[in-house]
Order: C-alpha cells, then sequence, then structure tokens
C-alpha cells in the first residue's frame, strides 16, 4: 500500500534496467493531481503487473498518459487491475481504507480491494504477519481484512507487541528462574 502525499512523485518508479519486478496486489494512489501510480521505462517493464488498484495516471519513458496508455506501452498488463479517475482519488481512499486521512490503512469493511488480490503471487502474511486469505480470497495491499486477535512477538532484548490496529511497546518484567515452573 503506497499513498503518496499531495506533494509527492510517482508511487512506484522502474528505471534504469531494472528486469524482472512483479508488480501484483498493490494499491498505489497518489494525492499529487499531476503524478500518479508509476513511472516506467522501456529497459525497465514489469515481468507481471495486475491485480492492482492504480489511478489513471502513468508515465511512461517520461510522458505522461492514461491507464490505455500504459496497457499498451506494457504489453497489456493490470488486466485485473481497479482503476480511479485522478478526480475520484479522495473517494477511493474513503473507500478502501478504515481512515486514510488518520494513517490507518486496514481495509474497511466493504473495501473493494477485499478478496480480489491474485492468491498465486500473494505472500503467505501480510504486513502484521496475519495469514492471507482470511476470507474468500487474499485482498489487495499490506493490510489482509478481518478481525485479529493481537498477538505478542519478542525479538531479542527489545519487546514490541503488535495490535491490530499498530504497533505499541511494552514493558515485560520476569520473575523467578529458568530451572522450575
Amino acid at each position: 500500500t503506497v499513498i503518496m502525499a499531495a506533494d509527492a512523485r510517482w508511487a512506484l518508479l522502474m528505471t534504469d534496467g531494472s528486469s524482472g519486478n512483479t508488480v501484483v496486489n498493490n494499491i498505489l494512489l497518489n494525492l499529487n493531481p499531476n503524478r500518479g501510480s508509476m513511472t516506467v521505462e522501456a529497459n525497465s517493464l514489469p515481468a507481471l503487473s495486475d491485480h492492482n488498484i492504480v489511478q489513471n495516471l502513468f508515465q511512461t519513458d517520461g510522458a505522461n498518459g492514461s491507464f490505455s496508455q500504459w496497457q499498451s506501452f506494457s504489453g497489456g498488463q493490470d488486466t485485473h487491475s481497479l482503476v480511479y479517475s485522478q478526480a475520484d482519488i479522495a473517494a477511493a481512499l474513503d473507500a478502501l481504507f478504515v481512515n486514510a486521512a488518520g494513517g490507518d490503512f486496514h481495509l474497511k469493511s466493504g473495501s473493494p480491494a477485499i478478496d480480489v488480490g491474485d492468491p498465486f503471487h500473494a505472500p503467505a502474511v501480510d504486513i502484521y504477519q496475519h495469514a492471507r486469505p482470511t476470507a474468500m480470497g487474499v485482498d489487495i495491499g499490506a493490510f489482509e481484512a478481518g478481525d485479529f486477535v493481537p498477538a505478542v512477538q519478542f525479538e531479542s532484548d527489545n519487546v514490541i507487541g503488535y495490535e491490530f490496529i499498530g504497533m505499541a511497546e511494552i514493558a515485560v518484567t520476569r520473575t523467578g528462574n529458568t530451572e522450575g515452573a
């Protein structure tokens, strides 16, 4: 999930001869009216780009163009992707996320990103290590939708608690020894 600020550049850049890129199950939106989802050079075309949520502004070889121009340039990529117009980005954020303006990019109930991802190219877990899928299909974006029981993970000397809504630091005091109960 990449949401760019109103003064930002492109959500994803593929340049300088990069090759073999796979762009699948991503949300790539931009609040800058002059920038969009991707800028791609001909020598850096992705091996696969599909099942993404993007906007109708791409840059190919330095020229701004539409989603259909991107598909033509890329050989028909993103056939299963959802496309929003530049004018609909704010509405898209409201439809997709719990509270994008407040920084909560969990998928809201009824989000168009739920259950429409590509299961063959999805990681087994989301950004918070929740299993994918949790329902009928894989969700698009960094977060798998659903209700999750908070889990605590202990990492070396640091203790970090992962919650459904974010990350919180907790303190743990241990008493006793390691020999007995």
